[in-house]
């Protein structure tokens, strides 16, 4: 009989993934898991095993993100209910929220 292929394998988390690097070159950042849900970590592009994360979810993991225009700044969506509306959010020294609770009218959107 033909061994399966753990569905782990297939359909868990990666170890590391979505390495993108600062627009300065100094800082790369990427998406791996902390406690099995996938946080951004960032470290220096010289020196990316001190990389340390920055992001603490604990419930859906960041999917998507992207360093900002200034290079200072992540910025990334984030799905806090298991809706799948997607939020975005910022941080540059802390997380933070970039749009409200979703309204009937709109995103609620404060970008």
């Amino acid at each position: 009989m033909i061994e399966l292929i753990p569905r782990a394998h297939l359909f868990g988390n990666p170890l590391r993934t979505a390495y993108r690097i600062s627009r300065d070159g100094t800082r790369l950042a990427w998406l791996a898991p902390v406690e099995g849900v996938l946080n951004l970590r960032v470290g220096p592009a010289g020196d990316p095993a001190s990389g340390a994360p920055v992001t603490a979810d604990r419930h859906r993991g960041i999917r998507d993100y992207e360093w900002a225009y200034d290079g200072r700044h992540l910025l990334y969506l984030q799905d806090t209910d298991g809706d799948e509306n997607h939020r975005p959010a910022g941080l540059r020294g802390r997380p933070r929220a970039l749009a409200g609770p979703p309204s009937p009218t709109g995103s609620g959107c404060r970008c």
